[in-house]
């Protein structure tokens, strides 16, 4: 009996410290909500790849997203940054669309993804991850995707 109630404590402690890897989808910062565009957050795909998309209502922001891999390790997270993405000319307009400032962004363009070596290496400690938000630097972010 002593024996079965260690194996519970220990799996109980061990729970929230279990996620080696964020569940996949579209975690978005502080809304599960997605409108017309995208707010900022995160893509989460197999491997430990990620994405970190600039929020879409910010028209005037030449780097769209970044991206690389990430691990987790005793409640912290590290992310490997390997790429940029950018945009590069465009026609400045305003544009109800773009809800940051007051409306004016950069239309059109080419995007040009920019390689990182060597990658930019970032931390941040106490992740704390559940099927539906994860929360780390004093932000939290919500899952788009359907729980079961």
């Amino acid at each position: 009996m002593k024996k079965i109630v260690a194996i519970i404590i220990i799996a109980i402690e061990s729970i929230p410290l279990g996620y080696s890897q964020i569940p996949n989808g579209f975690w978005q910062n502080g809304t599960s909500k997605i409108e017309v565009k995208l707010n900022a957050g995160y893509f989460f795909s197999k491997n430990h790849k990620f994405e970190y998309i600039i929020s879409e209502y910010d028209g005037l922001n030449p780097i769209i997203t970044f991206g690389g891999t990430y691990s987790i390790k005793n409640k912290n997270i590290k992310f490997y940054i390997t790429y940029v993405k950018k945009r590069i000319g465009g026609k400045l307009s305003r544009d109800s669309q773009y809800r940051l400032n007051d409306s004016w962004a950069f239309i059109g363009g080419k995007i040009l993804k920019i390689e990182l070596k060597p990658p930019i290496i970032e931390s941040e400690e106490n992740i704390q991850i559940t099927k539906n938000y994860i929360s780390f630097a004093d932000k939290y972010y919500r899952t788009t995707r359907e729980t079961q």
